[in-house]
Order: structure tokens, then C-alpha cells, then sequence
């Protein structure tokens, strides 16, 4: 019964939360997704594509347990979910329990580096073009 309580106590957390929206969300059929140390370089790669005329909008997660109450229908819009991570893809794995149906796609890094801007330039196109 505990845990049961706890669980609900965690979601109710989610009504404090202020809904977000991805950036560069004009007209995308795909969202790149970090959370954590990556916004830079994911930002600056959302940045890139959109200059070169791929819409990539943008979403940068502050809050994972709970989600903001808009992240699933949020990410249910798009084509394409592309989960970037420095790791083997707990966040992925994590929006996939939430998203049945819809293929998340992923970008992961485990080598204790940062990822370079090119790196994830790279995998969206990649992504993109299949």
C-alpha cells in the first residue's frame, strides 16, 4: 500500500510542473530529445539542421519522474522521437514505456565524452533520410 501511495504522491508532483514546449516546433515531423548536460550541444545541433533546412524541433527535459503533463501527447505528434543520450538509453527506454506503438529513436554515446555537435548533426540526418 506504501508504495502505491508513494507512486500517486510522485505523479501528483506533475500538477506543479509547468507544461513545455519544444522549440523550433514550427512545422516538424521530428523532435530531438536530451535531457541533463546535453542541451548545449543538442541545441546547437537542432540549430543546424533547422539552418540547413531540416525542421528538428527541439526539446530539452528538466523533469523525467514525473514528465510535465504534456510530454506524451507532445511527443505523440511527431513523426519521428529521436532520444539523445549519454548512456545505453534509459530516458528512451523510459518514454517508449510510456509511448506503446510509436518507435523511439536513439542517439547514445557511452564513452564518458560529450557528444560532438557533428555526432548529433549526423544521426538525425541519418535518421531523417530512412
Amino acid at each position: 500500500r506504501m508504495v502505491a501511495t508513494r507512486r500517486e504522491k510522485i505523479a501528483r508532483i506533475a500538477d506543479d510542473i509547468p507544461a513545455m514546449e519544444p522549440m523550433f516546433d514550427d512545422g516538424a515531423d521530428t523532435v530531438l530529445v536530451g535531457w541533463g548536460g546535453t542541451y548545449g550541444h543538442l541545441l546547437t545541433a537542432a540549430t543546424e539542421l533547422n539552418a540547413s533546412g531540416k525542421k528538428v524541433a527541439f526539446w530539452q527535459f528538466r523533469y523525467i519522474n514525473p514528465l510535465p503533463k504534456n510530454a506524451i501527447e507532445t511527443l505523440g505528434r511527431y513523426k519521428r522521437v529521436i532520444v539523445a543520450e549519454l548512456n545505453t538509453g534509459m530516458f528512451a527506454d523510459y518514454l517508449q514505456m510510456h509511448l506503446p506503438g510509436k518507435e523511439i529513436l536513439r542517439i547514445n554515446k557511452v564513452e564518458g565524452q560529450p557528444f560532438l555537435v557533428k555526432e548529433i548533426v549526423d544521426g538525425v540526418t541519418k535518421y531523417m533520410e530512412d
